[in-house]
């Protein structure tokens, strides 16, 4: 588990998935209510690929390159992480 410093006792697990082969999930606890965006860029787990990483609208929820894949069971839907807030365990899919 990594833990950021100032976090308070309340957490939610996140668990990360990658798509790439051989790679395991990992798991990482979030401060209750935070938005999701921005603990991934916080714990050096951008949900932005190549130049998404500079070209973006820094979470205001307009342009979609910050989208997860988020796992509710056997369901699977790509949202954006700058429009989740960690209130419950979460299950994602960072390409």
């Amino acid at each position: 588990m990594v833990l950021v410093s100032g976090m308070s006792a309340r957490t939610v697990k996140i668990t990360l998935f990658r798509r790439q082969a051989g790679v395991p999930p990992l798991e990482i606890e979030a401060p209750y209510g935070a938005v999701l965006r921005e603990f991934l860029l916080k714990t050096d787990h951008s949900p932005y690929r190549e130049a998404n990483r500079l070209l973006n609208c820094r979470g205001l929820g307009l342009c979609g390159t910050c989208q997860v894949v988020v796992r509710e069971g056997a369901a699977k839907e790509r949202k954006r992480s700058c429009q989740i807030r960690c209130f419950r365990d979460l299950e994602i899919e960072l390409e």
